[in-house]
């Protein structure tokens, strides 16, 4: 914030910028508080998380992202106070479910789980890297998705990068965070037999 400084014996006065160092909110997702694998579909799971701001920063918006359906078109808004939720899950593949809070300064935190619900069948095995994971933002990052391994054909892939946008393009595309917080992209395949896989990233954006 501007600071007006005044001087006692020289004919003007000094103006300068005060940076405060903000930290973005803290969130953790308590149920299930480490990664479900091994199960079989249908499952269904409860979800419950936590969220605060700093420095008396109230939460003003909270999301759950789950990958085993459209993150565009599907995402859930929780109600508010409770961040609570329950999914069904009714495809098989590895999945990330992440939880997003966004405190009333606009500051962004993320956590994630993550739901293997393939036993018993090959999934598509993918990577997702991206340069540089931290910096001060306004951070541009640069993002490639690869498939390793596929035992169909893909059909579909895109990354979502963790602030509500997404690309088709998944090789060498660079996505620019404006606001500062820690965000969770993540690349999803699915294959012709309906199999997903998701791998994700931490991106820290800082102010």
């Amino acid at each position: 914030f501007p600071v007006t400084i005044h001087t006692r014996y020289a004919e003007f006065d000094i103006t300068t910028n005060i940076y405060i160092q903000e930290t973005i909110p803290d969130c953790s997702i308590v149920v299930p508080n480490i990664h479900q694998s091994g199960t079989t579909i249908p499952v269904t799971y409860n979800f419950e998380a936590t969220a605060s701001g700093y420095n008396g920063k109230q939460i003003s918006r909270t999301q759950w992202i789950f990958t085993d359906i459209p993150i565009t078109s599907g995402s859930i808004i929780s109600s508010s106070g409770t961040y609570q939720t329950s999914h069904t899950f009714t495809q098989s593949g590895l999945f990330d479910v992440i939880f997003i809070a966004i405190d009333e300064a606009g500051l962004i935190n993320s956590a994630r789980v993550m739901i293997n619900t393939a036993s018993g069948t090959t999934l598509p095995q993918i990577t997702l890297t991206a340069s540089p994971l931290s910096g001060i933002a306004p951070l541009t990052v640069g993002f490639s998705g690869v498939i390793v391994s596929a035992p169909n054909t893909i059909v579909d892939k895109f990354i979502y990068f963790g602030d509500g946008t997404f690309s088709p393009c998944t090789t060498n595309i660079n996505k620019s965070y404006i606001i500062p917080g820690m965000y969770i992209p993540v690349f999803r395949v699915i294959d012709s037999n309906r199999l997903i896989s998701t791998d994700s990233i931490i991106v820290n954006a800082n102010n």
